[in-house]
């Protein structure tokens, strides 16, 4: 099992750049973090300790948006920051970059939104064609209250709208999909396994570490040992206490 800590998240008691210290010191091999956090700080610090990026996002724009794939006022916009994404991503050996979708707008219909999600990334699959670069769809919770692709059915629809490219997957986040998914949270990753390319951890209620609330972690480790994903386990979780305490809770949970 690869692990990524979110350093944008854990060890936030440290400067930011301290942080990639002790996430070697713990023993991991590979990061990610939020997209607002320096990225020449990333940069120097990945190349000097030899850890990897597992992922890393195209920029979200304006505070609260969530993305800007999906808005067709900025089309121009998403594009050259996607360009600018994938150069970075390639800097630092990142191969998986998430595009995030956005929020509803009340100038758009809901469908023309999705349309310009769709045309984004159909065209964002050509211009990143043999950069060794994937892109990955996030579904995220009712805590983004107007964020438009909730479930993995919605972001299977996406990418079918946008031509099913072989460079385009899902970001499987159990504590997002545990929450808009009526199925169990296992059973709902065996069946997207396929089209998964990331994976992220955090417990609900709270977005803790896993452990302190109420996903069957057993059974999630389970349906990920016995599943074909291969790819990193993000750590995306808010330390309940301390994250030296937090991580040793996750390897309790995830281990039973």
């Amino acid at each position: 099992m690869k692990t990524s800590p979110n350093l944008s998240l854990l060890w936030q008691e440290l400067p930011f750049a301290e942080r990639f210290h002790a996430a070697r010191d713990r023993g991991f091999e590979a990061i990610e973090f939020w997209p607002w956090e320096d990225h020449a700080v990333v940069a120097t610090k990945v190349e000097e300790l030899g850890l990897h990026v597992s992922i890393l996002n195209v920029d979200p724009g304006p505070a609260g948006a969530h993305g800007q794939l999906a808005n067709p006022d900025a089309t121009e916009w998403w594009q050259n920051k996607l360009d600018t994404a994938v150069e970075f991503a390639r800097r630092v050996g990142c191969t998986t970059i998430n595009t995030l979708v956005g929020n509803r707008l009340a100038a758009y219909s809901q469908a023309r939104q999705l349309e310009t999600a769709a045309r984004n990334l159909a065209e964002a699959a050509e211009r990143i064609d043999g950069s060794g670069v994937d892109m990955v769809i996030e579904p995220l919770s009712e805590d983004r209250p107007t964020y438009l692709t909730r479930t993995v059915r919605d972001a299977r629809t996406l990418m079918q709208a946008a031509g099913s490219p072989e460079s385009l997957h899902l970001l499987f986040d159990f504590y997002h999909l545990a929450q808009t998914e009526e199925d169990s949270i296992e059973r709902v990753f065996v069946d997207a396994q396929s089209m998964t390319k990331h994976v992220q951890l955090a417990d609900f209620p709270g977005r803790h570490e896993p452990g302190s609330g109420t996903i069957a972690w057993s059974e999630c480790r389970r349906a990920i040992d016995n599943s074909t994903y291969t790819g990193w386990i993000g750590l995306e979780f808010s330390p309940s206490t301390t994250t030296e305490d937090a991580l040793d809770r996750f390897d309790q949970a995830w281990k039973s």
